[in-house]
Parts: structure tokens; sequence; C-alpha cells
């Protein structure tokens, strides 16, 4: 892989300026992408109608969701590995210590977005991506039009197997093992 980590490549909105990114510039992929934790609402984006950028929202179990953000928070703000009890950091959470506590109020968010027309929502399930994850990378393929970008592009050998090529190389990067020697 030519990056060191994803968000090389992949730019993460709210961390984009911390890591001396412009938000603006070219991007190594086409389509370009960009990765965010936050409300509908609060992330970039085009003024309507949004036809022309498209959203993937990838919706967790609520319990899944908290613990994953228990083990990630804290490291990220400079705290040692169980520094807090998940009691602790859940009451830290729900009193406003970070913004994103609020589930419920992210998931409306976005399903609000999921029901206008004007804006182009894919609503996907990290479950759904766990059980099976090449029909969701297909899914993502289909929605983000992989087969109309390869038919603009040059390329060796006819489109169907082109994103056939996509579709495997895409479902091996994307699996835990792969992504945890990376």
């Amino acid at each position: 892989m030519d990056f060191g980590e994803i968000t090389e490549v992949c730019l993460w909105d709210i961390l984009a300026k911390d890591c001396n990114q412009d938000l603006n510039s070219d991007q190594v992929a086409n389509p370009r992408i960009f990765k965010s934790h936050e409300k509908f609402e609060d992330i970039a984006k085009r003024p309507k109608p949004m036809k022309s950028c498209k959203y993937i929202h990838v919706a967790r179990n609520p319990l899944d969701a908290f613990v994953s953000f228990y083990y990630f928070l804290p490291g990220f703000m400079g705290l040692e590995p169980g520094a807090l009890t998940m009691k602790e950091f859940s009451d830290a959470i729900f009193a406003g210590v970070s913004h994103s506590g609020g589930i419920w109020n992210f998931f409306d968010s976005w399903y609000s977005a999921l029901l206008d027309p004007d804006v182009d929502v894919l609503w996907i399930f990290f479950e759904d991506l766990k059980a099976d994850l090449e029909a969701q990378v297909r899914k993502i393929a289909d929605f983000i039009g992989l087969k109309g970008v390869l038919e603009s592009s040059e390329g060796d050998g006819p489109i169907e197997e082109r994103f056939e090529v996509r579709i495997k190389v895409a479902v091996s990067q994307s699996k835990h093992s792969f992504m945890k020697v990376q």
C-alpha cells in the first residue's frame, strides 16, 4: 500500500486541519472520499440539490458503538488505557464532555438525510459488513457508480473483469486481519 495510515488517503474532516491536510485539495482516488463521525448537518456538503455528493452512513448497534468509543477516545485524548471505568466514561460522555454522546440524535440526523430526496445516502450496518463483507462492498460499489468510473478511465481488460478485481481487493483490504498488519 502506498500510504502509512488510512486518513492520508481518506481525509477525516475534523482532523484534516490538525494533520495539515486541505479538504479541497486533489485526492489520490476518484471519486473523492472523506471520513466523518459527525451528524449530517455538521459535515461539509454541497448546497442543495446535493445529488452530486454521495454519503455512506454506517450505523452500528449503540452498545457496540459505545464500547468501541470507550476503547478509542481515551487513547486518542492521551489518557492511559483503563484510566476511566466504563461508568466514568459513560457519565462524562452523556454529560456533554464529547458532542458524540447523543447517538439517537446522530441516527435521527442521518435518517432525516436518508429521507430527503435531495440527498443521496446509502445506509448500511456495521453488523452487515461483518456478516457479509462482499455483499456490502458490492452495494457500496453500485452506490458510488464504480462501473461508470471504470468506464471513464483507462485500464486493461473488460469493465466487468476490472470491476471484479476491484471488489476482491476492497474485500481483502477491508478485513480486520489485513488492516491489523498494515
